[in-house]
């Protein structure tokens, strides 16, 4: 068969090995070569840490899923702890913090949560890495890729409202970071950023109640997301890593939290932006770009980059690879395809009646990856790979095997992601590569051996780094004749040993002396000298963690913050006298005009923006959010602002000479004086009777439509007060007949009203009563 083949293509001598195999779908395409180069680039940079773990049963890189659920566990367990003492507010939440760290304890228990938040972030990071090259994500796995990516996003947000949560620089870095990404996104958004840094987020409890529920709710997503999505499909899905790892981890954490408590940066300054800060790369490294480029151009682009990074799965599909086929002339329903199957992709089902049932193994292709494991569990060669029969291994491997008679030959049998690494050149050794070595028969060993191999060598993934998650173990489990198919019990002392060792050790494995044997990092046959073994591993873990610590505290420069600013909030009806301004016009609340502000600086103006108005609770507004910069040192400092009709001069702000440094913060939060008051208190002064102490309006005037006491009735007044004196709005007018009840008269009334009310009333109740004259209308 080799004779018919091109060799100069290696899928092609792969076929004349294993002719039961589609090499060229599996391994001669761009995206699969593409993915051995990633991983050939990552192998070489993991050599050392084997090397320094000495047996690759420790080392953590084969471990990085599941001790991203031990990290996790420790952030909720310490997460639900400091919540205990967490209060809601600006001020109460810092100074919440600020109480944990004067106890030791508490001290302790927050350096672990951030510890194990930064490491869970790093160990997720290389677990989704891990899956990318081992080509672990297409097909029937897309579920756990998807799911993986939308995890990882949810563990970063959840970071960050963490982090936001303590209101300190950081926070103050993240709430900038929101505000440039939002102010000119939508209109009317600017009741957004008033109600997060403006006045109206008054103490803040209400917005730090909020991210705390966000950071709960996140959580508790994650948690469901990650158990529905990621791991429920699996079979025996490993939650944890082995416990040598989990205590090991989590006593390397707290020692170290123990010895290096995390700092508590200074408090959220609304006057000035911090210059230099510890920022966390592990969730906020998004920070500097997120204020320097556009907020379109970055959250575009990290939308699109997280977007493409979720459609891998189908962006670098590969050819169609059928999933197991059945023959269920063959299939005798012995359950052990089913047994050994990793991801639930196969089920007995019963055919027949009563009588004469049977089960037949049935493949659901939504699950089946092709990873060719279930095939080592059939006697019967009942499963194939698509069209692919199983017998054509056999015969190959026995035809090579029984050339060996008079020059024997060592028969390697081992995976695709071995057989990749494969530079033996010894031709006294024959390769045999299987999808996995899982699908190797102990029958076809036994076989190999009589045909006239002078040994047989099994080469596989290291323990718990087995790309199809099982298939070194189930193959182990089979030669050592602890579970079924078992290998033949009078091969005892055969020449048969396996290795389990990463792929670019493949041909080192081949020829060394010592093998390494167990297939699973769970139950290692580790003597009492286990910490001594164990201790390397250790030493490197803590060394990570070492330099995790260290980079996460290190100073970075906010090189937006090196001028000066303004930051300026403003909610205003045109015509509107505003709160605290000194030489404001007088009202005209009838306006609905834009309104113009104006900075200038040194006579220069730097910035000019008109407003158009919004509508708002069936009024016209504008709402104005805006961070200005300006220069840093001594400037004279003019706001100006125009919202009448005509307007040649501005009404002046603020106007002051000032001596500017670098990151400071000059906040303007203007509000409109109050013109209308309360509807309800305006409404009990109407139904008030008692003249000479309030106004007793109901006495002279009824508000059912037609309904005449001694003046005309007030159904409808609002309506008919806005067309009364052409003009003049309905507010004014109603403000005008209070103060000068004889200034506008109604056809066919008399001016009967024996009190000025302007004087009876206080200017407060008199918009109270005017907002609820306002509500009546026709």
């Amino acid at each position: 068969m080799s004779e018919t083949k091109d060799p100069s293509k290696k899928s092609h001598l792969w076929d004349a090995v294993n002719p039961s195999v589609d090499w060229d779908k599996r391994q001669n395409t761009v995206v699969r070569k593409f993915l051995n180069v990633l991983e050939k680039i990552t192998l070489a940079l993991e050599s050392p840490v084997n090397v320094f773990v000495r047996d690759s049963r420790f080392n953590p890189l084969y471990h990085t899923g599941t001790i991203s659920v031990t990290l996790l566990m420790i952030v909720l367990f310490t997460g639900l702890y400091l919540t205990m003492f967490y209060q809601f507010g600006f001020d109460a939440s810092y100074q919440a913090i600020a109480n944990l760290e004067s106890n030791y304890f508490n001290r302790w228990m927050r350096a672990v949560h951030r510890y194990a938040s930064d490491a869970a972030m790093i160990t997720t990071l290389l677990h989704g890495w891990r899956t990318l090259f081992q080509d672990r994500f297409r097909g029937a796995r897309w579920l756990a890729w998807v799911s993986g990516v939308v995890i990882t996003v949810m563990l970063w947000a959840i970071g960050v409202t963490g982090y936001w949560m303590l209101w300190d620089q950081q926070a103050q870095v993240i709430t900038q970071s929101f505000v440039v990404m939002i102010k000119n996104s939508t209109a009317g958004i600017s009741f957004l950023l008033n109600f997060l840094v403006g006045e109206d987020a008054g103490t803040g409890w209400i917005f730090m109640l909020i991210l705390f529920v966000i950071h709960l709710l996140l959580s508790l997503i994650l948690g469901l997301g990650f158990w529905y999505f990621h791991v429920k499909r699996l079979n025996r899905p490993k939650i944890l890593p082995p416990s040598f790892w989990t205590w090991s981890i989590t006593g390397i954490i707290l020692l170290f939290s123990l010895i290096i408590p995390v700092e508590l940066q200074p408090q959220y300054s609304p006057e000035q932006l911090p210059q230099n800060i510890s920022i966390d790369p592990f969730y906020l490294l998004y920070l500097p770009a997120a204020l320097k480029l556009s907020p379109a151009v970055f959250w575009w682009s990290i939308a699109a980059i997280i977007g493409i990074i979720t459609a891998i799965p189908w962006l670098l599909a590969r050819k169609s690879i059928a999933p197991i086929q059945v023959n269920t002339g063959r299939c005798t329903g012995c359950t052990l395809c089913e047994q050994d199957c990793p991801y639930t992709a196969i089920k007995m089902q019963s055919i027949g009646g009563q009588k004469h049932q049977k089960l037949i193994a049935e493949i659901n292709p939504d699950l089946c990856v092709a990873c060719g494991i279930c095939i080592g569990s059939c006697p019967v060669f009942a499963l194939a790979l698509g069209e692919m029969p199983p017998e054509p291994l056999w015969q190959e491997t026995i035809s090579r095997a029984s050339q060996s008679i008079k020059h024997p030959q060592k028969v390697v049998f081992t995976c695709e992601r071995h057989a990749q690494h494969n530079q033996n050149g010894n031709e006294d050794i024959q390769i045999v590569p299987l999808t996995c070595v899982g699908m190797l028969h102990p029958n076809l060993i036994e076989q190999t051996l009589e045909a006239g191999a002078a040994e047989v060598q099994v080469i596989g993934c290291p323990p718990e780094d087995c790309s199809n998650r099982e298939g070194n173990l189930w193959l182990q489990q089979r030669i050592d004749r602890q579970r079924k198919p078992k290998l033949n019990q009078k091969l005892t002392n055969a020449p048969i040993s396996t290795d389990w060792v990463a792929p670019n050790n493949f041909t080192r494995a081949i020829n060394a002396s010592s093998r390494q044997a167990g297939a699973t990092a769970y139950h290692p046959p580790i003597s009492k000298k286990k910490w001594r073994t164990f201790l390397p591993a250790i030493i490197l873990v803590g060394l990570i963690t070492a330099l995790q610590i260290w980079v996460s505290e290190q100073q970075i420069s906010i090189a937006q913050n090196s001028q000066a600013g303004i930051e300026l909030s403003l909610v205003h009806h045109s015509g509107y006298p505003l709160v605290n301004i000194e030489n404001n016009l007088e009202p005209e609340p009838g306006l609905t005009l834009p309104t113009t502000l104006v900075i200038e600086v040194d006579g220069e103006i730097i910035f000019a923006k008109e407003y158009p108005l919004l509508e708002k609770n069936q009024t016209k507004i504008v709402e104005v959010f805006e961070q200005v910069p300006i220069p840093n040192g001594k400037h004279h400092l003019k706001l100006s602002l125009y919202d009448r009709p005509n307007q040649i001069e501005p009404q002046v702000l603020f106007e002051k000479t000032l001596n500017l440094e670098s990151g400071q913060v000059l906040a303007f939060n203007f509000r409109d004086e109050q013109i209308f008051g309360d509807p309800d208190a305006g409404e009990k002064l109407f139904y008030e009777t008692s003249l000479g102490v309030n106004a007793g309006c109901r006495i002279c005037h009824s508000l059912q439509p037609d309904v005449v006491l001694v003046g005309p009735s007030f159904a409808g007044v609002a309506t008919r007060a806005a067309e009364r004196i052409p003009g003049m709005s309905a507010e004014a007018y109603l403000h005008q007949s209070i103060h000068e009840p004889d200034a506008y008269v109604v056809d066919g009334f008399t001016n009967v009203q024996t009190m000025n009310f302007g004087d009876q009333l206080n200017e407060d109740q008199i918009k109270d009563l005017i907002a609820f004259l306002m509500t009546l209308e026709e």
